[in-house]
Formats: C-alpha cells, structure tokens, sequence
C-alpha cells in the first residue's frame, strides 16, 4: 500500500544508453525535490565514481548482490529514512521488506530511468521506453526487451525515424562478436 504513494512507483522509464539513464535520472531527481528538497534529509553517494545525492523518496536499484542482507542485483526500492551517512533505509518493491543499507557498502544507484539490461527479468505497470539509436546495438531485439517490460500501457520516445532504423535493424551475432574482439576463431558445426 505504501508503494503506491512513492513518485513514479507504478512507472517505469527504461533507456539503451547509461549515459541518458545518468542525465534523466538526475533531472527527474531535482524535479521531485524541487520545491521541498531544502529541508529533506540527503546524503552524497558514489556509484561508478559518479557522487550523486540520495534524497528520502529517491527511487533506487541495487546494483551488486548482497547475499548477507538478501538483496540483489536489479531490486527496486524507495528510500524511506537516511539515518546517517552509513545507514539507509529501502522500501524494497519486490518483498516490501524496509532493509538497513550502508550505501558505501552496497552499491545504490537511482532508479527513476533504468538501462533495458537492468530491467531484464522486470515488469512494470506502465513503461516508457526512451531510445536512442547511436550504437549498433540498438537493434529490434533491445527494442522487444524494452517494449515487454509494460503490463498495461508503453509508450515510446524517439527522434523521427528512430524506431524504423532499429525495428529494420537485425539482432547482431553476439557470439560472432564475441569472438572476433577476443581474437579466436568460432568453431563451425560438422554436420
């Protein structure tokens, strides 16, 4: 029940590319803090090298396992109280659990607009898919792991022709791929 009352709980906004996930993540963050942030508790957390700040309400996601506490790579929570800087307090969606966090020790990081790799395995409401078709492997398979992430509704941002280029572009051989930036040769069935 608390759930529903946290910003964006029933949304889910997924990207292809980290670097639009960081820059969204921090203009929906400042939204929502905006008008009460001043007085909020909040606390500076690195991810990556990336310091950021963790306001109480911020949506979250763990980044790393951490198999003592029973959270896990890719949960989704809120948090609900900073106690200090080496206690936090997340609302995880998934169990409704309120788990105690050292945020140097477990890796948190926003979770307002997530990468479609982190929202594998997830499903959401309500889905908004952003993409950006600047690498090539934006292609219709990313496209169709993004778009069934949405329960009920998606709805997709683009620049023009975007989404055309990637539905015609094909799913690259990530193992011809894989073989060719380790230098080896890929073996070939006898059949």
């Amino acid at each position: 029940e608390r759930m529903k009352t946290m910003p964006l709980a029933r949304l889910q906004i997924v990207t292809d590319v980290n670097r639009i996930r960081q820059h969204l993540n921090r203009d929906i963050q400042d939204a929502i803090h905006a008008k009460d942030g001043k007085g909020k508790k909040r606390i500076e957390v690195k991810y990556d090298g990336d310091p950021f700040h963790l306001h109480i309400g911020d949506k979250v996601i763990v980044c790393v396992n951490e198999y003592d506490t029973g959270v896990f790579n890719g949960d989704i929570g809120w948090v609900v109280d900073i106690v200090n800087v080496y206690c936090v307090h997340v609302l995880l969606e998934f169990t409704s659990n309120i788990v105690k966090m050292n945020p140097s020790d477990v890796k948190l990081t926003l979770a307002y607009v997530v990468t479609t790799h982190k929202s594998q395995g997830s499903d959401f409401d309500k889905t908004v898919c952003v993409l950006e078709k600047k690498h090539r492997h934006t292609d219709r398979s990313l496209l169709y792991t993004m778009v069934t992430r949405g329960r009920a509704r998606v709805d997709i941002i683009c620049k023009p022709n975007v989404l055309k280029k990637v539905i015609n572009n094909p799913p690259a051989d990530r193992d011809s791929d894989m073989f060719r930036l380790s230098g080896t040769k890929k073996k070939r069935k006898r059949g």
